[in-house]
C-alpha cells in the first residue's frame, strides 16, 4: 500500500501530504500536483518550498501538456462555450481531474488517494 497526495498549494493539502509523510514515511507517499499554468507565482514558491522540506520527486502535469496540446483555462471556457464563474467545475475536470484519473489507471494497486480540505470547503 502506498499513498497518493494531492497538492492543491494550499495549506490543507500541505498539511495533509506533510502529516501523511510523517506518518507513512516519504518512500510511500507520492505527491501529485496539477498544473493549470495559471496558478499564482506564490502558489508555485509555496510547492517549490514544500518541495525542498518533503525531498523526492513532484508528478503532474506539468502545464498541461496531454498529447501535445498545451490547455489553458479560457481554452477549455471555449470548448464548453460558457463565461467562467464557480457554479459548474470544467476548468477543474478537464485540466485536474482527467488528467489525474487518467494517471491512476496506470499505477498498481492498492493505493489510497490523500486531499486536504478546508473547513470552509463543505462541498
Amino acid at each position: 500500500m502506498y499513498y497518493i497526495a494531492r497538492l492543491s498549494g494550499g495549506t490543507a493539502s500541505a498539511v495533509a501530504t506533510d502529516r501523511a509523510i510523517a506518518r507513512f514515511g516519504r518512500g510511500q507517499v507520492v505527491i501529485r500536483f496539477e498544473d493549470v499554468g495559471w496558478e499564482d507565482e506564490d502558489c508555485y514558491r509555496f510547492i517549490g518550498d514544500c518541495m525542498k522540506r518533503w525531498g523526492g520527486r513532484l508528478y503532474g502535469v506539468a502545464l498541461n501538456k496531454i498529447n501535445q496540446i498545451i490547455l489553458t483555462p479560457p481554452d477549455v471556457w471555449e470548448k464548453h462555450q460558457l463565461i467562467p464563474h464557480n457554479m459548474i467545475p470544467p476548468c477543474s475536470y478537464d485540466l485536474k481531474i482527467k488528467p489525474f484519473e487518467a494517471w491512476l489507471w496506470k499505477l498498481p494497486k492498492p493505493l489510497t488517494i490523500l486531499t486536504g480540505l478546508g473547513w470552509q470547503e463543505p462541498h
